[in-house]
């Protein structure tokens, strides 16, 4: 141990580190009127006295002009680093990305052939595709054309009959059936979405296809302006009627007026059942879509398919609106399990041969042209074996 009558080393007297210069032979000893040295804390640089070290005895003569130079050598932090150094910690392997989605090829969109390849293995057993032969013996129509749909309440077990009158006379005056908004703007109205409240982006035609499924809603064919009182009328009883404001919707459609039916169908959505929501999610989507709002169309679609994912009308009328915009593969998964449950749908498997017979008719173009821009003259390679399953 330290002699009690060794002097010990000042705080204000530097350490010698690796960076020190080495003692010169004009440094005087250390002289017994140094004072004690503090608990400071040594600099990064400085190496502390080891375990090792032996202790300074009284008779240790002074550092002379031919003390050999301090080195900072490996072997000096070898105690160091077996008792102080923490063992490396194992690094856990990095985690691997998810896959990417399959490459989409073809068609006028790209986004939509993986999502109708999952369609397809969720309803096995569908039809074949048709053959370039198929589609050019008989050529489709260049686009799909939106069609209008409407979800009937009586589908959802409502009896008309119960909440308008259809019985009484009401004579030659007209009444139209607003609807008004007691209520605040919240997510069941879906007011996040710009269709909801922004004004009409393009002309809204009227749906005079819907016109008889409105005038005959009891089997009696009624005029549209008898109608329209009618349903003005039940309004002023019950403005909160989720059956009523939908029949009021579907008359602002028939006309061609967009913002009035989309008032009724946010009090339809509002006051509605939840299991009642996806009669006004039909109407809202073909509104939102002849309004120019394509995208919120698709978006309201995909609520009702949650809603009933097993009622024909939601997968024909999302295939209907994604097949106008062009996702042709996306539509015709769409069409497909329309047919799964209700194989006898015309409509949606003529849809379905025009939506496919534009991707197999589009990849044949694409070939021909990079063939050409090549320079090659290979021949077609679509596949034009009958019953394939997809180009």
């Amino acid at each position: 141990l330290i002699s009690k009558d060794t002097p010990l080393i000042s705080k204000d007297t530097p350490l010698i580190s690796k960076d020190t210069p080495l003692i010169s032979k004009d440094t005087p000893p250390i002289s017994k009127d140094t004072p004690p040295i503090f608990k400071d804390t040594p600099s990064k640089d400085t190496h502390p006295i080891s375990k090792d070290t032996p202790p300074i005895s009284k008779d240790t003569p002074p550092i002379s002009k031919d003390t050999p130079p301090i080195l900072d050598t490996p072997q000096d932090h070898k105690d160091d680093q077996n008792t102080q150094a923490p063992p490396p910690t194992a690094q856990a392997p990095p985690i691997a990305p998810p896959p990417p989605d399959p490459p989409l090829q073809h068609g006028p969109k790209t986004r939509d052939e993986a999502l109708e390849e999952r369609k397809r293995k969720q309803f096995p057993g569908q039809r074949a595709w048709p053959t370039l032969e198929d589609c050019t013996q008989t050529p489709p129509p260049r686009h799909i054309l939106f069609t209008s749909t409407w979800l009937s309440v009586s589908a959802k077990g409502a009896n008309v009959k119960e909440y308008v009158d259809l019985k009484s006379d009401v004579g030659n005056v007209t009444n139209l059936p607003h609807c008004n908004a007691n209520f605040e703007k919240s997510k069941r109205t879906l007011d996040y979405l710009a269709g909801m409240e922004s004004p009409p982006l393009t002309e809204y035609k009227a749906e005079r296809g819907l016109q008889e499924v409105l005038c005959k809603i009891d089997g009696t064919y009624r005029t549209l302006d008898d109608m329209a009182t009618r349903i003005h009328r039940a309004l002023t009883m019950n403005s909160t009627s989720w059956v009523v404001t939908n029949l009021a919707a579907l008359y602002w459609r028939v006309v061609g007026q967009g913002p009035p039916a989309v008032q009724c169908l946010k009090n339809a959505l509002h006051y509605g059942p939840d299991n009642m929501r996806d009669v006004a999610y039909v109407s809202l989507a073909n509104v939102l879509y002849r309004t120019g709002y394509e995208q919120d169309a698709a978006v309201v679609m995909q609520l009702s398919l949650e809603a009933s994912p097993t009622l024909v009308v939601n997968h024909f009328t999302m295939a209907n609106v994604l097949a106008a915009q062009g996702y042709l593969r996306e539509a015709a998964g769409f069409y497909e399990s329309t047919l799964h449950y209700q194989p006898e749908f015309e409509p949606a498997a003529e849809r379905l041969r025009i939506a496919r017979c534009l991707v197999v008719m589009s990849k044949a173009q694409s070939e021909r042209s990079s063939n050409h821009g090549n320079g090659t003259n290979a021949t077609n390679t679509t596949n034009t074996t009958r019953g394939s399953s997809q180009p």
